[in-house]
């Protein structure tokens, strides 16, 4: 599986909104069986009581999964269960989807950036210091041979 980060724009906080409102995600817990989509798709929609036509699931990551409600209402059924899911002898754990789901926070060190197809007015550590995050200190810039 490949992780990568995207520019946010308009298309995908619209896509978060709707997330937001009709899905929860299933994390597998203890040994991480190998379930199915079919799997959680059959006990969610047992589960929840609710049709087979009012639900999607998909794989989130290896193991976790994106439950996908027609209805906001139904998402608040699932989540207003006790929290967890099983299938067989297997526990998934059932959450409301964040944007922040999987998410961490490192520190980057760097002693060196190079910073390609800058524009020669953008030359100048004063115009550059914008990109990077506030803690960040500048020492030297460059212009590259």
């Amino acid at each position: 599986m490949v992780s990568s980060t995207i520019m946010w724009w308009p298309a995908l906080a619209d896509a978060d909104r709707d997330f937001e409102c009709h899905a929860v995600i299933a994390m597998v817990l203890g040994n991480r069986p190998n379930l199915t989509l079919q799997d959680v798709f059959a006990m969610a929609s047992m589960q929840f009581d609710i049709a087979c036509t009012q639900i999607n699931v998909s794989v989130f990551k290896p193991g976790d999964f994106l439950i996908s409600f027609s209805d906001q209402h139904y998402r608040g059924v699932a989540l207003c269960s006790p929290g967890v899911s099983h299938i067989g002898n297997d526990v998934l754990r059932l959450s409301a989807w964040s944007t922040r789901v999987g998410a961490t926070l490192i520190r980057l060190l760097f002693k060196a950036v190079c910073l390609e197809g800058l524009p020669q007015h953008v030359w100048t550590l004063q115009d550059v210091e914008h990109l990077f995050p506030a803690p960040t200190v500048l020492t030297t810039s460059k212009k590259a041979p």
